[in-house]
């Protein structure tokens, strides 16, 4: 293989996760310009805390109901429905969240994250996807992979 056709290759596989999961990319994409903009520049912090918790919150679920109604085969009426209710939900994570954190809300909010990640691993299993032991083998060895880049980054800096 050349090098023209790896990159036509990997330009289709982004061009189907955009197709496939639009909702998740743009908040993650939001996520990361906010993280940028808190890094960059002397804001309140306290705001876009927030503001990037309820996305990431909404991040989760997105995942979570595309990959539901994709393996349920629900209509996109259905699905424009669910995202309506999720950026409800968003709004109102914003507005639950108290300006300064407590350790006990910030326990109830990393509790619900690790929900809607193990969530997003368990619909598979209960459609039957086949291999979903190697499947989950594989995310925990990227996991891994991703903390080892971290901590190895930081140890050098």
């Amino acid at each position: 293989m050349n090098i023209i056709s790896i990159i036509n290759q990997r330009f289709e596989q982004v061009k189907k996760s955009i197709i496939r999961f639009p909702e998740s990319i743009i908040l993650s994409t939001s996520i990361a310009v906010l993280l940028i903009i808190v890094a960059e520049n002397n804001v309140d912090e306290d705001l876009y805390r927030n503001i990037i918790m309820s996305l990431i919150f909404g991040f989760l679920i997105t995942l979570n109901t595309i990959l539901f109604t994709e393996r349920t085969d629900k209509k996109i009426g259905i699905r424009l429905g669910i995202d309506g209710c999720i950026v409800l939900l968003i709004g109102l994570m914003y507005w639950i969240m108290p300006l300064n954190m407590t350790a006990s809300f910030m326990t109830m909010y990393l509790s619900l994250c690790v929900s809607l990640f193990v969530g997003y691993t368990l619909i598979l299993y209960v459609m039957k996807r086949e291999d979903y032991g190697f499947y989950l083998v594989r995310i925990v060895l990227n996991l891994l992979v991703t903390l080892l880049y971290t901590f190895g980054n930081y140890s050098v800096a």
